[in-house]
């Protein structure tokens, strides 16, 4: 009995998948609402990069799952045995067969099978979406579901599409993504979710990554006692909400989280717009006066889970975020293990790195740049930004450059009491946000200029200290707390230290001109969009990384004037006070930005919330 050829192909591949797979350990990561296909939604197209497809025969092999194969002559080799694992095939690509493929494809589904698809294949780029997959899951009317895998220890072929051999007894992860709803399948959410699912894959199988984050969980692990012993000391809500336990939300909400106040302000404008658009949101801090603002501002709030794992799968099920985008860089190794754990899409909004901080991250390199590149997106402030990001590691697809939110939230106007502050016979100089050392600077300056000056340090715990600093050179300041909040009357004083929260972004609209602290020193500057939203002409030191384009625009139409010491500074204030900038120029410099930022802003959401949405 002779053996039909086109037969051996198919037993083979059987027997390869089987004793292969048999040995490997599989980590099937999926959200939390358990497996796509027809188990949980109905049917779907499942989406996978070429290359990525083997360790999925096997976890979905007999299934009924119907792949498209190209008709190219190796593609009868993968439809034997796909055959032989109880797939069922389509024959047809891009370049060969597409339209009819495509045709067959929407009949399949709805029909009620499972369709997948390689969407760079057959021939390439790799990880390069073609647009037969959005056009499939639209015709067919059913969602699209990303998959990948990855693999260790394994053989990576010098292909187009360095395809992955997962060698025996390897640790191989595969994971599903949530599905994309249909009617949203524009290609840059199915890219973004499936360079997701491929990144949390590599994360979860490759060693390195898998090591370091071993390491972080253990620490935080015998760290937890100590933590849980000083929260003994903190409010009842505080010590419950640190450990995870926040009220328990069953609306699927977006959760956003800011560090502190600073970081909060940036986020507010984010909140507005997805509350306008019937979003629900949760808001999340790390700091008391954080959590006071919130409270303040009546969002759904908490303190952030500490950083500890089951505090963070505490407060995960308890809320069941659908999203979560982090406020500049807040990098918790542990919450976000844990939101990838749990299938949660991140973004990161005002992103910023230092250099200073790339140098200290490179020692979980491996573990930060495998887990910032299952982002769907990273907006950093500036170029610089984006540049160090890349430095680290991080997916280039993943990085772009977005500016900085605060912006997009007009400061309150200061109360008409406050302006006689404004009436004191001389032009007055608001310093914000301002670091050690700068206060010198800013103090000699308004002397030279004979301007009054307001000091709001960037921490107020360091108040007393600037008023001590300010009488050794004989001023006689006064702390704006001591003062009538009514009618804030300085006396006889020639200076006031702010020495209070919340009262900076409103002072500024009573400021003749504007210092913007963080920029003499190496720190890349604070918030200097604030008083420019009062039409406030603003200097700022050589150090101003974290709104170098800002800063750049700002200078060409000398609404931000650059200086280095306290004669630069004098002069700039003079040139100033005698010839200031017209405000249409002020008021047009935020309206661009605002208009800039916020396009970025809702594409990013878009894709990380919407695209996400279960149907």
């Amino acid at each position: 009995m002779r053996l039909d050829p086109d037969r051996i192909p198919p037993l083979l591949g059987r027997i390869l998948i089987e004793l292969l797979g048999s040995s490997w350990r599989v980590d099937y990561l999926r959200p939390l609402s358990g497996r796509s296909g027809r188990v949980r939604v109905g049917n779907v197209l499942y989406a996978f990069w070429h290359g990525r497809q083997l360790p999925l025969i096997y976890t979905h092999r007999h299934e009924g799952i119907t792949v498209m194969v190209s008709e190219h002559r190796d593609g009868q080799y993968v439809t034997n045995v796909l055959h032989a694992n109880g797939f069922g095939t389509i024959r047809g690509s891009t370049t060969r067969g597409g339209h009819r493929a495509m045709r067959r494809m929407v009949r399949a589904i709805r029909s009620g099978l499972d369709g997948a698809i390689t969407p760079d294949g057959p021939r390439g780029p790799a990880r390069t979406l073609k647009p037969g997959t959005p056009r499939i899951a639209a015709m067919a009317g059913r969602p699209v579901v990303c998959m990948s895998a990855s693999a260790w220890p394994r053989v990576r072929f010098d292909s187009w599409d360095r395809f992955i051999l997962p060698l025996p007894f390897s640790r191989v992860a595969v994971v599903e993504g949530r599905p994309l709803a249909v009617g949203r399948g524009r290609p840059d959410r199915i890219e973004a979710e499936l360079r997701r699912v491929t990144g949390m894959a590599d994360l979860a199988a490759l060693p390195g990554p898998r090591l370091q984050a071993w390491a972080l969980s253990l620490l935080a692990r015998s760290v937890s006692p100590i933590a849980s012993a000083a929260l003994a000391f903190r409010p009842a809500r505080e010590r419950g909400e640190r450990r995870g336990r926040a009220r328990p939300r069953a609306d699927g909400p977006i959760w956003l989280h800011g560090s502190s106040l600073g970081e909060l302000k940036g986020l507010l404008p984010v909140v507005e717009m997805l509350s306008g658009k019937g979003i629900p949101v949760h808001v999340s801090c790390s700091t008391p006066a954080g959590r006071s603002f919130l409270e303040g501002e009546g969002l759904p709030a908490s303190f952030a889970p500490l950083d500890v794992p089951g505090w963070v799968e505490r407060f995960l099920r308890r809320i069941r975020p659908r999203a979560l985008v982090l406020s500049e860089t807040e990098l918790w190794p542990n919450m976000l293990l844990g939101s990838i754990r749990f299938g949660i899409p991140m973004a990161m909004i005002n992103a910023k790195l230092s250099s200073r901080s790339l140098k200290r991250y490179s020692i979980i390199r491996r573990l930060l740049s495998t887990l910032l590149s299952t982002f769907v997106g990273i907006m950093t402030r500036t170029t610089e930004d984006l540049e160090r990001f890349s430095a680290l590691g991080v997916d280039p697809e993943v990085l772009e450059v977005g500016g900085d939110t605060k912006i997009l939230r007009a400061p309150p106007k200061p109360p008409q009491s406050w302006m006689a502050l404004a009436d004191c016979r001389r032009p007055v100089l608001v310093a914000g946000s301002t670091r050690e050392g700068e206060e010198e600077t800013v103090v000699k300056a308004a002397s030279e200029s004979a301007v009054f000056p307001l000091i709001a340090p960037r921490h107020i715990r360091r108040a007393n200290r600037v008023l001590k600093m300010l009488r050794g050179v004989g001023m006689r300041p006064v702390p704006w707390s001591s003062l009538d909040p009514g009618w804030p009357d300085p006396g006889d004083a020639d200076s006031i230290v702010v020495d209070v929260h919340g009262v900076l972004d409103s002072l500024y609209g009573i400021a003749d001109v504007a210092f913007v602290g963080g920029t003499l020193v190496d720190i890349g500057g604070h918030n200097l969009m604030e008083p420019l939203h009062h039409g406030v002409p603003v200097m700022v030191g050589p150090s101003v990384e974290s709104y170098a384009d800002t800063v750049s625009r700002g200078k060409r139409s000398g609404t931000i004037v650059t200086v280095e010491d306290a004669t630069s500074m004098s002069s700039a204030m003079n040139r100033l006070l005698q010839s200031p900038p017209d405000r249409k120029a002020v008021s047009e410099l935020v309206g661009s930005e605002s208009d800039r930022i916020l396009g970025k802003l809702w594409r990013l959401l878009d894709i990380a919330y919407i695209g996400m949405e279960t149907p």
